[in-house]
């Protein structure tokens, strides 16, 4: 085992995504949507998840769902953390394959430039960019063209399988029903005009219902290997909102349900990101 690194052993036969190696997943350990840090192994942490994060930190540690044998085929998580908020420092992550700027973080522009240099070194690599207001990543945001717009009133998020990528839509974990709501928690979140988003490459994951109706609140930028996402509780195992599924994942209940379409988003967005990180120039 790797300090600091999260492994994930995934291959691809029919139903089932499986490549061999670890996946390292690098985040901050400031409080509000942190990953945390599990370099001691699976729910054995250094510091502990966020609230707003266990549903799909349960998910990843679940070896059910990432194990060996399993729909993602994986021989262990690691995931690692730093103490750090508006700086990033490239020995963070530069040996990791998954960045995840977190709801408190804000790097400064000289941090963000290196931030995209390392993802651009190596096609195996993935970003994840939150941006629930307009101080959460700002740097970054503006770097990348995009244009934060706040999002207005509880109500659940709706998911289009006419606009989603097909990694999403049909993956390893299931097929998403079309037009299915995603359960929100509150009315602090962050959107994108799709204008923008779709001229800055970003194709929608989860649209905003309330206030800004259709405006992207989770995305993917599939070439660039980016995703960012306006509300860190689309990660939690608990939900406030009214009117959808929720991803609910706890220690005690993680597996992915087929017929929960929240879980099987997430759990195809992940095995997503498993598989760049192993297939693409690895």
């Amino acid at each position: 085992m790797v300090a600091g690194r999260l492994r994930i052993v995934l291959t691809v036969t029919q139903g089932t995504a499986s490549y061999q190696g670890w996946l390292s997943i690098a985040n901050a350990t400031v409080q509000i949507g942190t990953f945390g840090d599990y370099r001691l192994g699976p729910f054995n942490s250094i510091f502990s998840a966020g609230e707003r994060a266990l549903g799909v930190v349960n998910m990843l540690l679940q070896g059910t769902n990432f194990g060996l044998g399993q729909k993602v085929d994986v021989d262990g998580v690691i995931i690692s953390g730093v103490n750090t908020q508006y700086t990033m420092p490239p020995t963070a992550y530069q040996n990791s394959q998954v960045l995840y700027l977190t709801y408190l973080t804000n790097p400064q522009q000289s941090d963000v430039d290196r931030i995209l240099q390392w993802l651009e070194e190596q096609q195996n690599r993935v970003l994840i960019v939150q941006f629930d207001n307009s101080a959460t990543n700002s740097n970054m945001m503006q770097t990348l063209g995009l244009n934060f717009v706040a999002g207005t009133t509880i109500a659940a998020y709706t998911f289009t399988a006419d606009q989603a990528p097909d990694f999403i839509q049909d993956g390893v974990f299931g097929t998403v029903e079309q037009n299915f709501s995603y359960n929100c928690r509150d009315d602090t979140y962050g959107t994108l005009v799709p204008d923008n988003a779709r001229a800055a490459g970003f194709t929608p994951v989860l649209l905003s219902q309330g206030g800004t109706p259709g405006n992207y609140v989770l995305a993917v930028n599939p070439s660039r290997r980016i995703i960012v996402c306006g509300d860190c509780d689309i990660w939690s195992n608990v939900n406030a909102g009214s009117g959808g599924y929720l991803l609910n994942l706890t220690a005690a209940s993680s597996i992915i349900d087929p017929a929960n379409p929240a879980h099987v988003i997430i759990g195809n967005l992940w095995a997503w990101i498993t598989e760049i990180a192993w297939t693409v120039g690895a």
